[in-house]
């Protein structure tokens, strides 16, 4: 968000009006754009009577790289349980038998360098032979562009005909309760919604140690170590292998979410510290 914290910023020059800052990830995308942005939202960070991260990892992302808000504050993403939800009817126990049961491990990221789509097909690749029934899909914003990374991607990985590629999911809800397994393996995030959307749903994540990844798949969740596609193929292959594990870590992910990471109390944690900013606008 740093081009929109830029133009805000400059927008209120010479004006006494306190504004708030939104700071949403752990890193900076490659690029001209992404990189200039980043350098004249430092300068003008000074500025922000308020910086809102949106995990810790992002906060301390940002105040290493310089930047100087009057005041932080940290307010993890929330997602809406009531609308992301378990409903697959889990009735089987034990390991696996993917003979006899469609297992679905999926990804819904958009169509991005930074999301590592060639570390997870390098990861199906691997484990598509152990696991010929197992049913990979990924879904996001410019995923099934013919001309796009992805298809590059999937032709070099060799797994173009065992991948569904589902492009813009328009209900996302129901997409993500149909997953056994979801994958998190990006360079870097801040609170990523496809863990908490994941989660609400009973879905338990392996993901890499990414943002704050670790505190909200905290007995809900894998985290893998190192970031390679070999530590990911083997976490994903134990989540497979036991059925029961899978089960309670998606349990334990739901009563999390309802406990620590609904919209209300983002709402309301957002609407404490603008009140803070009204009462003391100059920090």
């Amino acid at each position: 968000m740093d081009v929109a914290n830029t133009f805000a910023t400059l927008a209120l020059l010479g004006k006494e009006i306190p504004h708030l800052w939104g700071l949403r990830s752990s890193g900076v995308a490659s690029g001209l754009v992404p990189n200039a942005s980043f350098r004249i939202a430092k300068v003008l960070s000074k500025r922000a009577t308020v910086a809102v991260a949106n995990s810790d990892a992002v906060h301390e992302f940002y105040q290493s790289a310089g930047f100087r808000p009057k005041k932080w504050g940290v307010v993890p993403n929330g997602v809406d349980s009531a609308l992301f939800k378990p409903h697959r009817s889990q009735v089987n126990s034990g390991a696996v038998d993917s003979s006899s049961k469609e297992v679905v491990v999926g990804m819904v990221a958009r169509a991005d360098r930074i999301k590592r789509y060639d570390i997870l097909f390098e990861m199906i690749a691997a484990l598509k032979y152990r696991y010929p029934k197992i049913s990979w899909k990924i879904g996001g914003l410019g995923t099934d562009n013919p001309n796009g990374l992805i298809f590059d991607l999937l032709q070099q990985s060799g797994v173009k005909d065992d991948v569904e590629v589902l492009g813009e999911i328009k209900d996302v809800p129901a997409l993500m309760a149909t997953f056994d397994i979801s994958i998190c393996c990006s360079d870097f995030e801040g609170s990523a919604n496809s863990i908490l959307e994941a989660i609400s749903c009973g879905v338990p994540v392996v993901s890499f140690d990414v943002g704050d990844a670790a505190v909200l798949l905290e007995n809900c969740g894998v985290i893998v170590h190192p970031p390679t596609a070999e530590a990911l193929g083997r976490s994903v292959a134990e989540l497979l292998d036991d059925f029961p594990r899978r089960q309670n870590l998606g349990i334990a992910g739901r009563q999390r979410v309802e406990n620590n990471y609904g919209v209300d109390t983002m709402a309301q944690r957002t609407r404490d510290i603008m009140v803070s900013v009204l009462n003391c606008p100059n920090g």
